[in-house]
């Protein structure tokens, strides 16, 4: 069965990165919500991708120069409509509180400090607390992230994001090396040979992205095992018309 990833939650419906697109992946009935972390001035996960606020709230200038009070006050949902003005940046804590016990977490590391690891451990921190370890994977560009994450919680799944020096015969290499299960790759990897190789090799593939019915029916037929989505109730609905059995 393919894997129903909710990108930033419904946000082809809905602001991405807020609770209201979060709550609406739920409704649909998404196996996973993809989201993104960032690092507050004060040391606080906040769920946005960008390292700015400017495309997605109100506000302008860095994440990680501003504190969780200053980034609470944006108003997160009016650019993507007006029924929308008033959504907050959730912190990763009020968004896994959310999450329904049978959905999935996957979580893109959108920070990293070389010198300090305290991202990644206030990261494992509250996933435990949420009761989220065991169901969320975590996926980095930084293999040091992957180390450090491993370090605090060796059984937390982890997934490399490729890179733009990646191809298909290094990534593949790059997740045996590192004992992964899984690999996000992107669209320019996806050739019905890569597929098979992974899969020999004993890689699930989970695309970033495909967001026409007709990409998706593409992709699930050469036998890739998870979509990220900004519109998962089409993936839903696609999957109950037994694309690719």
């Amino acid at each position: 069965m393919v894997i129903n990833i909710a990108h930033r939650g419904d946000s082809g419906n809905r602001p991405e990165n807020t609770l209201a697109a979060f709550e609406s992946a739920n409704e649909i009935g998404a196996d996973q919500i993809e989201l993104d972390v960032q690092f507050s001035e004060d040391g606080e996960l906040i769920v946005i991708h960008d390292a700015a606020v400017d495309r997605t709230t109100n506000g302008h200038g860095a994440v990680r120069e501003m504190t969780l009070a200053e980034l609470k006050a944006l108003d997160a949902g009016a650019w993507f409509g007006g029924d929308y003005a008033g959504q907050r940046l959730p912190t990763l804590a009020e968004a896994v509180s959310i999450f329904p016990e049978w959905m999935g977490l996957n979580l893109n590391t959108n920070y990293f400090d070389p010198q300090c690891d305290e991202y990644e451990r206030k990261i494992v921190q509250v996933l435990e607390q949420g009761g989220l370890l065991s169901r969320t994977v975590i996926a980095a560009y930084h293999l040091e992230t992957i180390r450090r994450c491993r370090r605090v919680a060796p059984e937390l799944e982890c997934r490399i994001l490729p890179g733009s020096e990646c191809n298909i015969y290094n990534y593949i290499a790059l997740c045996q090396e590192y004992g992964l299960k899984t690999m996000q790759p992107g669209r320019d990897m996806m050739i019905p040979e890569f597929v098979d190789t992974c899969h020999r090799y004993g890689l699930q593939l989970h695309l970033f992205y495909a967001d026409t019915r007709g990409d998706m029916i593409k992709y699930i037929e050469m036998g890739i095992d998870g979509i990220l989505t900004d519109y998962p109730a089409w993936l839903k609905d696609v999957l109950a018309t037994g694309a690719g059995s």
